[in-house]
């Protein structure tokens, strides 16, 4: 093999290293400034991220002030069914989920008196 070959082709592998370097460059600029217009048509179409937040208990306390005082269940039972639904939209792929949810708590009176929790 010649010198001349040998240059040619560690030319020709640093041309096409470069060329990979300024497509890759030029990809995360275009997904970074689509990303924002992008998660408000996401939001628009699909919904907003949701949250399930446990339930809080209480009763009012027998004083003068009634305050509300906090009770833990002393026993749950949950059952979520998650399905993934991956959505894309243009470049970008979102994790969305189809979520049905079911809870029963038993809870027990902390207080020797008749409450309403």
């Amino acid at each position: 093999m010649k010198f001349t070959h040998l240059l040619a082709i560690i030319g020709i592998f640093l041309c096409t290293c470069a060329g990979w370097f300024i497509l890759g460059g030029a990809l995360t600029v275009r997904t970074a400034s689509t990303g924002a217009a992008l998660n408000e048509e996401i939001t628009r179409n699909w919904g907003p991220p949701l949250k399930q937040v446990h339930p809080a208990f209480y009763y009012l306390a027998p004083t003068a002030s009634r305050a509300r005082k906090p009770v833990l269940p002393e026993s749950s039972e949950v059952k979520v069914n998650l399905r993934y639904e991956p959505k894309s939209k243009g470049l970008m792929n979102y994790r969305t989920y189809a979520a049905t949810f079911e809870a029963s708590y038993t809870i027990k009176n902390p207080t020797p008196i008749t409450q309403t929790i």
